[in-house]
């Protein structure tokens, strides 16, 4: 839970460091990987989000981690 509960603070609003700085990055390339995706119907632009959220996501909580302290 101690876990978790770090991730969520570092994806918040900090005092210390202010918004997470990746947040705007990764919002836009789950939004390009749907794009990219669209030219196969929902489907493929769902397929897009999802590949571009397995490479992103990753990283965009490893910077949660590490504000999260």
């Amino acid at each position: 839970m101690k876990f978790i509960k770090r991730l969520i603070r570092g994806a918040r609003y900090s005092e210390k460091y202010g918004h997470h700085p990746g947040t705007e990055m990764l919002v836009a390339i789950l939004v390009c990987g749907a794009i990219a995706g669209l030219r196969h119907g929902i489907w493929g632009a769902l397929a897009g989000f999802f590949l571009a959220a397995v490479f992103a996501v990753p990283l965009w909580l490893i910077g949660c981690w590490e504000r999260g302290e």
